[in-house]
């Protein structure tokens, strides 16, 4: 590893992934923060140590660093978009009349937005953090498939949902009102009935 490597690593992968995460989240992370903190000071130490194995065993833990704060903010901007596909999941009527896609091409994206996620952890849980790149690539997946997902939603539908929702829950309330009352009255008369 040399300090270009680590600089381009920090440009082309870290920087983009951040500023996605802020930008969706509003905030920055203090674990992601951690880690760039921990990566600079292994880079300040490789520059003011001499040179040698203590400088490239510096180098090689601030890239170790970069890496983690790369797959850390893949998780946690993962997670903001999870949490955004979970409402559409839980929510029949914007799940079912609100997107640009087809119900079946939901479910499919969900299901491999999923599969990524599990191989993920599976590849971070197997070896013990050591792999970052492919949980990296794993999450960089699972967040594309929940962008489209989430690419997919109509506003024009998603406010026009809202009235037929309320409509909807009205109606099965004064159903449900309308049968208690005729459930009372024929109870009422069987009793007068069984009375008499």
């Amino acid at each position: 590893m040399s300090e270009q490597d680590l600089f381009e690593l920090y440009q082309s992968r870290f920087k983009p992934m951040y500023a996605d995460l802020v930008a969706v989240t509003g905030e920055k992370s203090l674990v992601v923060d951690a880690q760039i903190e921990s990566a600079m000071s292994h880079l300040a130490v490789s520059r003011t140590n001499g040179g040698g194995l203590a400088r490239q065993a510096n180098i090689d833990a601030a890239y170790g660093h970069v890496v983690r704060a790369c797959a850390d903010a893949a998780k946690l901007y993962w997670l903001s978009r999870f949490k955004r596909v979970k409402f559409i999941l839980n929510d029949d009527y914007v799940s079912r009349w609100c997107l640009n896609i087809s119900y079946g091409d939901f479910v499919r994206l969900h299901t491999e937005a999923e599969h990524a996620i599990k191989g993920a952890r599976r590849v971070d849980a197997e070896t013990a953090g050591h792999d970052v790149e492919e949980v990296f690539q794993k999450y960089v997946l699972a967040i594309q498939k929940y962008e489209a997902i989430l690419a997919s939603v109509d506003p024009y539908k998603l406010d026009n949902i809202r009235p037929f929702r309320l409509l909807n829950i009205v109606k099965s309330q004064f159903i449900g009102f309308i049968l208690g009352v005729c459930a009372s009255i024929a109870a009422t008369l069987l009793y007068e009935w069984w009375k008499s």
